[in-house]
């Protein structure tokens, strides 16, 4: 037991440094991941907007009930698989081409927004999602800087997509390439 002391102040210690550390990361970031897919514009696009099936290849994800907007805009509710729901706005929304979403409350750790944009590219299609975001409490932006990434949140989208389109497809891998040598465009800080 003289152990204890010793790894309990070590503990600390790490939680110190850990927060010091993201204090001193900005808050705000961006982040931004390309993918050229083997599919049309159409058949991403029908995966994408449909919010009401994310469950279903969005393994995080337990549950996105549509709920009704006040301000006209379209409004989900998505709950993770560890019971945490976020309300999703939709700002912008041109069918094939760009979708704008937002979390809708402003009081949440982590805030910011998401475009996805698509491009046809010969009979592919190019979609590429950039995050705009806030992290708020520094051990967050600790993680997302130096464990997990920044932009991990748009490649774990990315990535649930392109499964599901290889799903429809037949199972066979689709991704031909992630743009900036095979890897995300670098997630950078904003003033």
């Amino acid at each position: 037991m003289k152990w204890l002391p010793a790894l309990l102040s070590a503990l600390v210690i790490l939680a110190v440094v850990v927060a010091s550390v993201g204090a001193l990361l900005p808050a705000r970031h961006q982040a931004r991941v390309s993918r050229l897919l083997d599919t049309d514009p159409e058949t991403a696009w029908g995966v994408i907007a449909d919010f009401a099936r994310y469950p279903e290849w969005r393994p995080a994800l337990a549950s996105v009930v549509r709920q009704p907007g006040g301000s006209g805009r379209e409004i989900w509710y998505e709950e993770d698989r560890g019971g945490a729901r976020v309300s999703i706005e939709t700002l912008v929304r041109v069918p094939g081409v760009r979708l704008v979403r937002r979390i809708a409350d402003p009081t949440l750790p982590r805030v910011g927004s998401w475009t996805v944009e698509l491009a046809q590219v010969g009979g592919r299609t190019r979609i590429t999602l950039t995050e705009e975001g806030e992290l708020r409490h520094p051990v967050l932006r600790f993680v997302a800087r130096y464990v997990s990434g920044l932009d991990a949140p748009a490649r774990n989208f990315l990535d649930d997509l392109e499964r599901r389109l290889d799903a429809s497809a037949g199972g066979m891998p689709k991704r031909l390439l992630s743009e900036a040598g095979n890897g995300p465009v670098g997630p950078r800080s904003l003033p």
